[in-house]
This record gives C-alpha cells, structure tokens and sequence, in this order.
C-alpha cells in the first residue's frame, strides 16, 4: 500500500503514524513469506521449467501460487494508493506514489499477458518433448515477465516496451482498463441552493473532469496503452461516460459486468461524503462491498486507490469520518449522527487499520485526542468479564 497525506491508526490496541504530504510504503501479506527473496526466485523458476515441459493441462500460474500460499494472512487489497487530494497524491513531488502505481499497472498487465504466453510455450514443447520449448522467442518473453514478477525490477519501461512488441502473441488485449466511482460527490448538500437535480447535474460534470485527469496521469504513467474508463454511480448501478472504446457492444452494461466480468486494472474511489459513499456501497440490490474486495483482492486484483472518503472506506471501520465534522451524516435515513457511525466496518483493505485522511499539524492534537479516547475504550471492554 502507499499513503499519502493521511493518518493511520494501526492495528488494536491503537498505535498513530501521522504523515503529512509524505508518500510511504507498506508491504503487502504477499511479501512475508519465509523463504528469501532469492530463494523463492530459484524455486519459482524450477517449478516454472519442469511447468512448461509437462504436457499436462495449463494450470494456474506461479502467481497464483504465491497468492494461495498466503490465503491464511489478514485481508488485504492486492495494491493499493490513499490519498487526501489527487493534486498532492500525485503531484510532481509525489514520485514514490507515481512510480507505485506504475509499477502496479506493469505488474497487472504481466500477469494478464502471462497465461497466453505460457500457452504458446507449452504447446511448442508438447510438439518436441525431447528437445523442450522451439518457439524461443516465446520463452524468453516469458521468462523476462516473470522475472520482473518474482524480483520486483526497476526495468518498468522495457517491460511496457516488451509487453508492446508481443502483444499480438497474446489472447488478451493489451490496454488498461478504469472504473471511476464518483458515487460520494452526488451526496444531496441540504444548504445547497440548487435543487437536487442541478447538484447531481453539477457533481457528474466535476467528476468527468476529475476522471479526464486521471486518465491522463495514467497515459503519461504507461504510454502508448490505450486506456478505457467507465464511471459507475453505487446508487443506481449505471454506467456513464465511457472512453477509449473502439466497439459499442465491448463497454459493461452496468456496474456488475464493469467490477466482475470487465476485470478492470483500476478501481478509482472519489472523495465527497464518506457516509453517503457508505450508505449506497451497501445497497442490499447489489451488494458493491462483496463485488469491490472480490475485484481488488487476489493475485489478479485491481489496483484500488481511494481519494479522501474512498481511502476512510478502505480501512476497517468508519470511526475517522466523524472526527474532523466535515461530512454530514443526516444525508443516510436512520444514521442521521455521528455517534451511530462509531465502530461501522468499512472495506478493511489494510487488515485491521482505520485511515484519517487531510492529515496536519493543524488536526495533529485532535488525531492524538481520539487515539487516546479509543484505547480507552480497548482497556475498558478488555476488562469486562467474557460470556
């Protein structure tokens, strides 16, 4: 995960990291198994051979693997970025978070490239078992994916410059694919003077522009790879504003086929009203939280970044949306006060880490104050008897 100009209360009971405008790393469950990472490179690569020398039926491949071996490790999303803002997220200074994503959109598209590429190689080596692989230039494209997989290389722009020149040996097409969920930002403002059709007219026009420049961040990241994006509101399901497509029948009919079948490689979570965000990801019609973990966890897993209220749903529960007052919770029937909203799961991406997001100096003792409130809390129920 990376996080970026937020806060984080980690694990129970409750420890603070505050970060202000400072990008920072944290590893994934994928990164805490026993063997080394030279060791794993080694035995990947043998299973890899004596793989690709069988003439048995294609299975899944070693980085499905690897995700099996941890399936017993706290949830996470598979690659994640948090953001307050995406002007300061991914602003010119923010070059860790930029070189995250990118090498999270490399790694995705490698591991969807890489099935077809094993095909062919196998095929090769079923039609001369004697001699193994013929088609050489297959196998050494496999073997150059894999690699980067395994040993994490900084070689990002020769990976998108191979992957460029074999696509056409590759079933899936190669192209990036976005859903841009605006879903928090179309939360009625009772002190608004427009009416609610004019607000949600004016929030859809904010978020395609907001959308614009995040297909933009993503073409200058991996360029030349066409990038497709759709906009899905968690209200009402639609889809809206799709780009990129060049056939009318390939964009999703709705918000099920767009996080399910359309396997994106980039789930986008606007800020706006984290309650309201809330409420209309778990409209029992279409059950978003399900389908949204489903389509960021795995080895296969989208990369979901969550931009002020989509970085407080990430986390474990929805506590931190109350702390500063900025969003209103009476805009969700029966949950119109911040106490009601204490202890509410949210995503839980990180395991068990809730996320303050605007994070500093000026919210520095409030941050410190609700800790402290919240480890209290811990050591009082912690000494209740058990039943």
């Amino acid at each position: 995960f990376m996080i970026s100009s937020c806060s984080m209360s980690l694990d129970s009971p409750m420890k603070s990291s505050s970060i202000s405008y400072v990008a920072h790393a944290f590893q994934t469950p994928l990164s805490l198994h026993s063997k080394s990472r030279e060791s794993r490179a080694n035995y990947h690569k043998r299973r890899r051979v004596s793989s690709l020398l069988s003439t048995n039926q294609y299975s899944e491949t070693l980085h499905n693997e690897q995700h099996t071996e941890c399936n017993n490790l706290p949830f996470w999303c598979n690659h994640g970025i948090l953001i307050s803002s995406f002007s300061e997220g991914f602003s010119s200074q923010q070059k860790p978070t930029q070189q995250f994503l990118k090498r999270g959109l490399l790694n995705r598209l490698v591991r969807e490239q890489l099935p077809s590429i094993e095909i062919t190689v196998r095929e090769s080596a079923i039609s001369s078992p004697c001699t193994g692989p013929t088609d050489i230039d297959a196998l050494n494209v496999y073997e150059k994916l894999n690699d980067y997989l395994e040993r994490n290389d900084e070689n990002d722009d020769s990976i998108r410059q191979l992957l460029m020149e074999h696509r056409s040996d590759a079933a899936e097409k190669l192209e990036m694919r976005l859903v841009y969920i605006p879903s928090a930002m179309y939360a009625l403002r009772k002190d608004s003077s427009r009416s609610p059709g004019k607000q949600r007219q004016r929030a859809r026009a904010d978020g395609k522009k907001r959308r614009d420049v995040i297909v933009k961040t993503l073409q200058e990241l991996v360029p030349e790879i066409p990038i497709l994006a759709v906009t899905l509101d968690f209200d009402d399901g639609s889809i809206k504003q799709a780009v990129g497509f060049e056939v009318v029948n390939d964009i999703p009919k709705d918000g099920k086929q767009a996080l399910e079948l359309w396997k994106p490689h980039v789930v986008y979570v606007e800020g706006g009203n984290t309650f309201w965000l809330h409420h209309v990801m778990n409209n029992d019609n279409h059950d978003w939280t399900r389908r949204l973990k489903k389509a960021c966890t795995g080895s296969g897993g989208a990369i979901y970044i969550g931009k002020s209220a989509g970085a407080i749903i990430a986390g474990v529960a929805m506590d931190t949306a109350t702390w500063k007052g900025w969003d209103d919770p009476s805009v969700v029937p029966g949950m119109e006060t911040p106490e009601q909203w204490k202890h509410v799961s949210g995503l839980g991406f990180l395991g068990n880490t809730s996320v303050f997001p605007h994070m500093s100096a000026e919210y520095a003792q409030l941050f410190q104050d609700k800790v402290n409130e919240v480890e209290g809390e811990q050591k009082e129920n912690s000494e209740q008897p058990q039943f």
